[in-house]
This record gives C-alpha cells, sequence and structure tokens, in this order.
C-alpha cells in the first residue's frame, strides 16, 4: 500500500511547475540519525500537493554534504526536477526563494567524480548553509509582498521582468474586483496565462513554499511511537512505509491492488 501511495505522489510530482522540500534529521530510539524529507508542490492548475518524499538513514556523520547527498537521493527516487525547485526549509526559513542555483549545480558535480577536489570548496560551502540553517525571510519581502498584495505592491520594487505584467494587472478593473473576492490559489488559477505567465509562476512558486519544519516534527512523532525500544528492529524500509501511510493525504488504490494481486494468483 505504501508502494502505491509514493508511485501516486511520483505521478503528481512530474506535473510540478514548482516545489520545494522540507527536511529534519533526529535520531532513532535505536541512535540512527533519520532525515526526513517532505515536499510540497504546485502544478499549473494551482493544485497543491504536501506529501513525504523520502526517509533517509544518515550513515556515519550529519554535516551539510550528507544531508545535500541524503536529498539528492529522494529527489532522484522521485525523478524531481532541479531546475523547478523553488525553496528549501530546515527549521522554519526558506532558503533562496527561486535561487537554487547550486543544487543542480551540485547534482552535476557529483557525476564528475575525476573532478571533485576541484568542487571541494563548493561542498563546504554548502555544509556551512545547512548548518546555519537558511535565516532570512527579510530578502524576501518584496517577493512575499507581490504574491500576497499584487495591486497595492510598488511596481518599481519587484524584478523588471515582472513590472510590466504586473502594470496590466494593476489597470485591470475586473482582475481587482475577482482579487477580492476570490482566495488568492483560486485568483492566480484564474488569471489568463497567455497574458501573466511570469505573475502566474511567481504565485506558484510563493504557494509551493512551506512555511516551517511542523510537518517533519509531527513525522517525527510518528516515528518515535512506531519504532520504540520494544520494537527497535523494525526495519528502515518498514519504517517509511509506516510512515508514508501515516501522514500522507492520499489513499492507496485499494481496487487497483486488488486487481494486481487477483491477476498475480491467476497467472500461478
Amino acid at each position: 500500500m505504501a508502494e502505491d501511495v509514493r508511485g501516486q505522489i511520483a505521478q503528481r510530482a512530474s506535473h510540478f511547475s514548482a516545489f520545494s522540500i522540507a527536511c529534519d534529521e533526529s535520531t532513532d530510539v535505536s541512535d540512527s540519525a533519520q532525515l526526513l524529507v517532505f515536499l510540497r508542490g504546485v502544478n499549473e492548475d494551482f493544485e497543491v500537493c504536501q506529501e513525504l518524499a523520502g526517509l533517509e538513514t544518515l550513515k556515519g556523520t550529519t554535516k551539510g554534504v550528507d544531508i545535500f547527498m541524503a536529498v539528492e537521493r529522494v529527489m532522484d527516487k522521485n525523478d524531481l526536477k532541479w531546475e523547478t525547485l523553488s525553496g528549501i526549509t530546515t527549521d522554519g526559513a526558506p532558503a533562496m526563494v527561486g535561487n537554487l542555483a547550486h543544487f543542480p549545480s551540485l547534482r552535476e558535480v557529483g557525476l564528475m567524480e575525476e573532478d571533485t577536489p576541484k568542487y571541494l570548496d563548493i561542498l563546504n560551502n554548502l555544509e556551512v548553509e545547512f548548518d546555519h540553517r537558511f535565516e532570512d525571510f527579510r530578502g524576501n519581502t518584496t517577493a512575499f509582498e507581490l504574491f500576497a498584495q499584487p495591486f497595492s505592491v510598488n511596481v518599481d520594487a519587484v524584478s523588471e521582468e515582472l513590472q510590466m505584467e504586473l502594470l496590466e494587472l494593476q489597470s485591470d478593473s475586473d482582475l481587482h474586483s475577482r482579487f477580492r473576492e476570490l482566495s488568492l490559489q483560486d485568483f492566480y488559477r484564474s488569471i489568463p496565462a497567455h497574458r501573466y505567465g511570469k505573475i502566474r509562476k511567481h504565485a506558484q512558486v510563493m504557494l509551493s513554499l512551506f512555511g516551517s519544519t511542523y510537518v517533519c516534527e509531527q513525522a517525527f512523532s510518528l516515528m518515535n511511537l512506531n519504532k520504540s525500544k520494544l520494537r527497535n528492529a523494525l526495519s528502515d524500509t518498514h519504517l517509511h512505509d509506516i510512515l508514508t501511510l501515516s501522514v500522507s493525504q492520499l489513499e492507496p488504490d485499494i481496487e487497483r491492488l486488488l486487481k494486481t494481486k487477483n491477476r498475480l494468483h491467476v497467472s500461478h
């Protein structure tokens, strides 16, 4: 059942136009360091999906580089596209909104083993970034204001690539009325993509961001309940399955699973 849910998550993730991840690390009852990675993504229709993307056991050290490598494994398993990664949250602060270019760069580094020493400084810098927990909302105030108050934000304060669309948006009285009547999610879904493609993309990025690692903290509580001193032999795979089913907003496709099981029985 957990595998079915993960399949549904992967299917939805394949349609994300923007997504972010929240990750947190904790030690379980058997002294194994576990990294939880949640994803939150938005598709072109502004449908939001927030799910557990993976549980990774950190062997040895738990430095920034180790966390990056674990996150990379989760990204690969879910076939998530690095270019659509909009943010990462560790202890409640989204990092570098829309500016995570070093992540895909480090992925390329990982594919060039012969150049590993050359990029040691990059990895060390990444470790420092993780260790500092990516604290800074202040640099992104305008980005949040544009998303929440597009009709009152100062046009000159936003990036040049958005200014023309924003000027047109602010001069449209019908859209202004619609903005007052609808939720933010419904409003951005309703504006025409051919006229406001960049503003829609900006809104998708904003909607994809996590506000905190609360989902991770909840999952760790469930992990501690399931992997107690009396059940410390629980395998990482089994623990991942339990957490996937416990925290998912999706339901396993029981009908499909039964059909698959029946086909297997018939083939025997």
